[in-house]
């Protein structure tokens, strides 16, 4: 049967034989005179290229794209800013310039390509090859005028580039002669420069031209408006005043000025009158700088003060009742009713000058709004007359600005040396070897190719004949030569002989027989639904005489057949010093060190180690990393019956398996499955144990390396 499938791979197109290396190896060597000679061929083809074909010389210049505007160049003598240097767009638009058709007419004119047989075919005359070429229609430019001819020629000899992330421009021309190539290269250059500055030059012109005409307009509508604004200011009366205000307007600031003024004089004068009586009544009117600058309170002033100097120094001698200090006493009252009457005349005139104050304050009041009527009455004039100076304003303002940008072109006009927006940086010098051929790459790459190319051929004819495949090769030969008979007795005997080497290869674990507890229990367990995460299945014993470990192992195996799965032993039995789930939480080891194969079959086992006794959320992301991996999860715990790591475990548990041993009470079991529900397992599963030491032989399952 093996044969069989052989042939039909090869004949399927799917071989699937190991590779024959060294077969190869002789395959290559029995055609290495082959493969030699081909080689040798390309490389003399090659050598007879570079010596027969004519040399090619490339000439190189290269100009730099950017504003050359400057202080000096700038008609308006430097007044703005220089424009912006010029963006990739902009560059890459500058290369179909130089590769215009204009450009290329001058360039050929000036390089006098016309007649040159390299550029013009037509002038070195018409061959008998040509001419059958040109009957048989595979000469493209047989209908092509001289100028189309020559124009193709040139564009296929001259190549323009960008230079990446910079505004510099190559210019390559290539040509047989290395100094028409140099020359080629800077005639375009300096071409390009021109015809820069040419077109500033005729934009100038136009804008000229064309600004003429506009400033003409404006001056014309600048009259008009000015005219307009005048004559409505003469017949509305807005007659302009001092500080580019009308006349109106004017009068009633001044009026307004005139009212504050008046105001201000008569409160100070009813503050002095007040202030003034105040004193009066307190006896105290010499502090009055106002009354005291008065002539007649001065020399009043000047006598009491006399007068009662002269009574001090009396009143030394005399007594009281003394008639001359009793004279003395009647003059000094007599002063001060002098003085009182002094003070009070001069409040009464300040008290007349607020009343002064007070009517011109009224007249004034009455001024400004009659005026205020009158400007009132001309708002709308004045609406209407800043709209005519707005208009006005705004056609001077277009007229100087046209007028600026006129005077800048008649001067751009003018000038003989505009600068153009680029300049050359580097110019093309006679080359001394040419761009093409070039003999060593021309020579290796074809040696190379050659030889690649042969060797190539001869692995492909050797991997399509079958002939590089060990197995295939050996089956196909056998196969050949067997008779008819032989074929078909193998293809009879194939499925037996296909078992008996499935037989051999079986591990030496044997599936144990299920008693019907079990098997219940293992058609409930692969009714979970594992196909995005897996069960998680807590194990423990519902008394501490059931060993939940030997009543799960036979289960978990024969599950693993169908199932990836894997059991976590916290029960505690696993080898000493052995790495567990706790070296793993502690960053010690790693799953692929902690994970073991069961020997006689596919469950994988792990330990746990120590220091794993209660639910942490390492426990947890551990455990999340399991369901992921594997669709079964047992995780067996300790026998001593319901520990609290158990109960911690059960909410986070798919299922519960609770072992009970046969004998056991089945209000025992009743009270395990209640305690597990009440923790917050999802759902609780009976299953039969042994009882701890009953001699029962221990089938635990033997660790090997995964």
């Amino acid at each position: 049967m093996g044969k069989v499938y052989a042939a039909q791979a090869v004949q399927a197109g799917h071989p699937d034989g190991e590779l024959d290396l060294p077969g190869i190896g002789r395959a290559i060597a029995r055609k290495k005179r082959l493969i030699t000679l081909v080689t040798l061929g390309a490389l003399a083809a090659s050598l007879a290229f570079v010596v027969l074909v004519k040399p090619r010389y490339t000439g190189e210049a290269k100009v730099l794209v950017e504003n050359q505007e400057s202080y000096f160049t700038r008609p308006s003598s430097g007044q703005g800013t220089p424009d912006a240097a010029p963006d990739s767009e902009a560059v890459a638009s500058q290369v179909q310039v130089i590769m215009s058709r204009d450009l290329a007419r001058e360039a050929i004119r000036r390089l006098g390509l016309r007649g040159n047989p390299e550029f013009d075919p037509a002038a070195g005359g018409e061959g008998v090859l040509t001419r059958v070429f040109s009957i048989l229609g595979l000469l493209r430019d047989r209908g092509l005028s001289p100028e189309d001819r020559i124009f193709e020629k040139y564009n296929e000899k001259l190549k323009v580039f960008a230079l990446p992330k910079s505004r510099v421009l190559t210019i390559e021309f290539n040509s047989r002669d290395a100094a028409l190539a140099a020359k080629g290269a800077n005639t375009v250059a300096e071409l390009y420069i021109e015809i820069q500055s040419k077109a500033k030059r005729e934009q100038a012109s136009g804008s000229a031209a064309s600004l003429a005409t506009l400033i003409s307009e404006l001056r014309t509508k600048l009259a008009e408006a000015e005219t307009r604004v005048e004559t409505f200011r003469a017949s509305s009366g807005l007659l302009m005043g001092a500080n580019n205000s009308t006349v109106p307007t004017q009068q009633l600031g001044e009026i307004s000025t005139q009212l504050a003024a008046a105001r201000s004089a008569m409160a100070e004068s009813q503050a002095k009158a007040r202030l003034i009586r105040s004193l009066l009544q307190r006896g105290r009117l010499d502090e009055l700088s106002d009354v005291a600058r008065d002539d007649l309170v001065r020399r009043v002033s000047e006598n009491r003060t006399n007068l009662r100097a002269r009574l001090a120094s009396e009143s030394r001698t005399l007594g009281p009742a003394h008639p001359r200090i009793q004279e003395m006493n009647a003059q000094l009252a007599t002063i001060e009713r002098e003085l009182r009457v002094a003070g009070s005349n001069v409040a009464r005139g300040l008290e007349n000058d607020a009343q002064i104050a007070r009517s011109r304050v009224d007249n004034l009041m009455a001024a400004i709004e009659q005026q205020k009527r009158q400007v009132g009455d001309t708002s709308a004039d004045q609406v209407k007359l800043r709209e005519y100076e707005m208009e006005a304003k705004l056609l001077r303002e277009q007229l100087e600005g046209n007028t600026t940008k006129y005077r800048e072109a008649l001067a751009r006009q003018q000038s003989t040396s505009t600068p153009a927006d680029a300049r050359v940086i580097s110019r093309a010098a006679i080359p001394d070897r040419p761009s093409f051929p070039k003999v060593i790459p021309i020579l290796l790459f074809a040696t190379l190719g050659a030889l690649i190319l042969m060797i190539s051929g001869v692995i492909a004819a050797e991997l399509l004949s079958g002939r590089a495949l060990i197995e295939v090769q050996q089956e196909l030969a056998a196969l050949r030569r067997a008779p008819r008979e032989a074929r078909m007795a193998d293809g009879e005997d194939g499925d037996a002989q296909v078992a008996a080497s499935n037989e051999n290869r079986k591990p030496v674990y044997q599936a144990p027989v299920l008693d019907p507890a079990a098997k219940r229990v293992l058609v409930r367990l692969q009714s979970f639904d594992t196909r995005s995460y897996g069960a998680r299945i807590l194990v423990c014993a519902a008394s501490g005489k059931a060993d939940p470990g030997v009543s799960v192992e036979a289960l978990a195996r024969t599950l693993a057949s169908e199932r990836r799965s894997i059991l976590l032993d916290f029960s505690g039995r696993a080898r000493q010093g052995e790495a567990g789930l706790a070296e793993v939480l502690s960053g010690v080891a790693g799953f692929s060190e902690i994970i073991h194969r069961d020997g006689g079959s596919r469950l994988h086992l792990a330990g746990v180690g120590a220091g794993v006794s209660s639910v942490s959320e390492e426990l947890d992301e551990a455990l999340d990393a399991l369901s992921q991996t594997y669709e079964f999860v047992f995780l067996v715990m300790p026998q001593q019956g319901l520990e609290e790591f158990t109960l911690q475990l059960a909410p986070a548990c798919d299922a519960a398996l609770a072992a009970v041993e046969a004998a056991a009470a089945g209000d025992e079991a009743v009270a395990a499955q209640q305690e597990l529900l009440q923790a917050g397992a999802a759902q609780v599963i009976l299953i039969p144990a042994p009882q701890r030491g009953s001699g029962e032989p221990d089938v635990r399952p033997s660790r090997d390396a995964a």
